[in-house]
């Protein structure tokens, strides 16, 4: 549950990111990290991945006509999340802000190539997008994932049309989430991706993830200047 490696990011604000594959117990981690953080007097405001409402119907109509490929739906992921990056986030952690990320750069770099659309885009973000100063990966059976999803009855999307004609499996999908899953573990492996930010590989439930967030506030602010001010300030480190 250690954070690695033993880095505070110097830039302003604190952004924590939430990653894995569908199913993984994201959303329910960020809603109880926010509960927690609002309940210790911080506010922290949640962006979700490519939430915007115009490019997800352009999603739908373009998957309609069979023209959504990985080309087409890698181009839409990364115009969403720099809209995102460029009009949200970055000026929130400029006026010192705490961002929760439901979805960072990782998403979209795994589910390129996974999808069959390369790695230059996500390379080219990976050095261009801050680092989290936290991540947490929530690990889970690529199984138990697809599981939640079938009882959530919501469809699991993806433009890579190889993985339903040519899988050995009746479940192309758990295919899909399973090729995800090792695509992550190789991702958080690269030494970019450690000696830029602190990852936290959630594998249990009842993790206590707001605890290592408030130390790590902690030691990026310091005490007096998270606890010198009432809980309407504390989204500032001083």
């Amino acid at each position: 549950m250690e954070p690695q490696p033993d880095r505070v990011h110097r830039g302003k604000g604190v952004l924590i990111v939430f990653e894995g594959i569908s199913g993984s117990g994201k959303s329910e981690g960020i809603g109880r990290l926010r509960s927690e953080l609002k309940a210790r007097g911080f506010a922290a405001s949640v962006v979700e991945w490519n939430s915007r409402g115009f490019l997800r119907e352009l999603a739908e109509r373009l998957k309609s006509r069979n023209w959504l490929g990985p080309a087409a739906y890698s181009l839409l992921q990364w115009f969403g999340f720099f809209l995102d990056y460029a009009f949200v986030i970055v000026p929130r952690l400029r006026r010192n802000e705490i961002v929760i990320a439901d979805r960072y750069v990782y998403t979209g770099c795994t589910r390129d190539i996974v999808n069959g659309a390369g790695r230059i885009s996500g390379w080219l973000w990976l050095r261009l997008a801050r680092a989290p100063d936290l991540l947490f990966f929530f690990d889970q059976p690529p199984f138990v994932c697809w599981e939640r999803i079938q009882r959530r009855g919501k469809a699991l999307f993806y433009p890579n049309r190889s993985i339903r004609r040519n899988s050995e499996s009746r479940n192309p999908e758990l295919v899909y989430l399973t090729k995800l899953r090792e695509e992550y573990g190789e991702l958080l492996k690269r030494p970019g991706t450690v000696k830029r930010t602190r990852t936290v590989i959630v594998t249990d439930a009842q993790t206590q993830v707001a605890s290592c967030v408030e130390a790590y506030l902690l030691e990026k602010w310091g005490k007096a200047a998270v606890y010198r001010y009432g809980p309407e300030n504390r989204t500032r480190g001083g």
